[in-house]
């Protein structure tokens, strides 16, 4: 499975909303928003939702699927200003 981050919308310079997807509807991705390494015992990003950065953040998130097919890990950093 592999992963992407789409920004669709962006309010202003005060936050910034990410939404994650994977190319298969049965993989899981886990993430994290704390500059840490995530792991599949992470949070796992709903795909109907959106994560919403209030404050500079570095996202980490990778997908694993059913089979345990795991890819590399993606960093992406968001810098909100006030």
């Amino acid at each position: 499975a592999t992963s992407s981050v789409n920004i669709p919308g962006k309010d202003g310079k005060f936050k910034i909303f990410v939404k994650l997807s994977t190319n298969e509807p049965t993989a899981k991705i886990y993430y994290t928003i704390t500059d840490a390494t995530p792991t599949t015992d992470s949070m796992i990003f709903d795909t109907d939702e959106f994560l919403k950065l209030t404050a500079t953040t570095t996202l980490k998130f990778f997908a694993y699927d059913a089979d345990k097919n795991s890819e590399a890990i993606h960093v992406e950093q968001y810098n909100i200003h006030p």
